[in-house]
């Protein structure tokens, strides 16, 4: 074929005209593509958080229980229960004292405690936050602004 011939075929062809609403029909769609996407991506980001709440807050309690056991076994009942009992002798060995005390704690198990806690709240914080965009994302789109 040649350019005369295309340029004929064209011109016998009556042109289209594209509906009226095709930009708003356009424009929702992609609306429409970008919400789910987004809401896609929100469920899967809420879904590992929750899990991951739900899988650290069982740690937390045996953390709980792990510190309370080492805090019976270790001595430290019995530094802190010398500072009731000759406040004379405690104050000229405090130094010794508290350094005992700080010797006799159960390091490992309060790390534990404090760290689960730490990512129990550093979750819920952002489940809530989650919530919060997806309250967002649904309050946008409702007001559906049309071209």
């Amino acid at each position: 074929m040649r350019q005369d011939d295309v340029d004929r075929l064209f011109s016998k062809l009556k042109p289209l005209n594209p509906p009226g609403n095709l930009v708003n029909q356009i424009v929702t769609r992609i609306e429409d593509e970008t919400y789910r996407s987004l809401m896609r991506h929100l469920r899967l980001k809420m879904a590992l958080m929750i899990s991951g709440v739900v899988f650290v807050c069982p740690l937390f309690f045996w953390a709980i229980y792990w510190l309370i056991d080492d805090l019976r076994t270790s001595g430290i009942w019995y530094f802190l229960s010398m500072l009731g009992m000759d406040f004379g002798a405690t104050l000229a060995n405090l130094n010794d004292l508290l350094l005992a005390i700080l010797e006799s704690l159960p390091i490992a198990s309060l790390v534990m405690v404090l760290a689960s806690a730490l990512l129990i709240f550093v979750l819920i914080d952002k489940t809530l936050s989650s919530l919060s965009q997806r309250k967002n994302l649904q309050f946008g789109r409702k007001l559906n602004l049309k071209f």
